[in-house]
């Protein structure tokens, strides 16, 4: 009896609950469904902020992706276009070392000039020696003149049937006692090329003939003298001279005519 009581009064309940509901929702409408759509939209933003947020991730990936792309593809055309500029500029060279071969060649008609590329040089020796693709078989003679950049820069010192080892003016391990010319402007004074000053970068020729005044800018050669009678192949410019009463130990300080110690091919002159 109890239970049938209690189940009459939740029934009860229940519909009372119903009634009051259809009530208010028949009497106020538009309250019923302004507080329903603002649930409605309230549970909407929710639901709609962790898509949104996903969208933009996937929209910042895809510009990043995109950035990384197009710096990669500029990177790589800036690395073609320096490879171009190193290859124009290393033509250029090639082109004013020929130009002045060729000037070499018109220069010394009566004598053997003979052009030689580099191919070896070792950073360890670049200022002492380097091998050059000439030997015995073209001609090459140890005691000729290597000249490169509108000067001389060096001798050969040994020679093999297909190669030659070539002493560098610059070389602190050989010493290169190359008989060389001074013109005054009135005469010529002859003597010997001693050493060369790294850090100055002047050659000292010494064991001088006479005590005449030798003034700055001078133009120095070879002589023709000594082992090589090639004469007249430019060496520099006089920029010092230490005056000394004993004309053997005057000294005179040459910059080198060669505009440069950076080269890939040479020329070899010779008798």
């Amino acid at each position: 009896m109890k239970k049938f009581r209690m189940s009459k009064t939740v029934l009860l309940t229940g519909l009372a609950s119903i009634l009051v509901l259809g009530l208010l929702f028949f009497s106020y409408p538009s309250v019923v469904v302004q507080q329903t759509n603002r649930a409605v939209s309230f549970l909407s933003r929710i639901l709609h902020q962790p898509f949104g947020l996903l969208r933009q991730a996937e929209v910042d990936f895809s510009n990043l992706f995109y950035a990384y792309e197009e710096n990669k593809d500029l990177k790589q055309r800036l690395y073609a276009m320096d490879e171009e500029v190193n290859q124009v500029e290393s033509l250029k060279k090639e082109n004013e070392e020929l130009r002045q071969q060729l000037g070499l060649q018109s220069q010394f008609k009566d004598r053997k000039v003979i052009q030689a590329a580099v191919i070896d040089r070792l950073p360890a020796t670049w200022a002492n020696r380097l091998l050059i693709d000439k030997g015995s078989k073209e001609g090459l003679v140890e005691d000729m003149y290597v000249v490169a950049h509108g000067g001389l820069v060096g001798q050969v010192l040994e020679v093999s049937e297909d190669t030659s080892v070539v002493a560098l003016l610059t070389s602190k391990q050989e010493s290169l006692p190359i008989p060389v010319k001074i013109n005054t402007g009135s005469k010529d004074i002859f003597g010997i090329i001693k050493s060369y000053d790294p850090v100055q970068e002047l050659v000292t020729v010494s064991q001088l003939n006479a005590g005449d005044e030798i003034p700055k800018g001078a133009r120095v050669m070879t002589s023709g003298l000594g082992n090589m009678p090639v004469k007249d192949i430019p060496l520099g410019q006089v920029e010092s001279s230490k005056q000394n009463s004993h004309n053997l130990e005057r000294e005179v300080y040459v910059k080198l005519s060669a505009t440069s110690l950076d080269f890939s091919t040479v020329s070899v002159v010779g008798q």
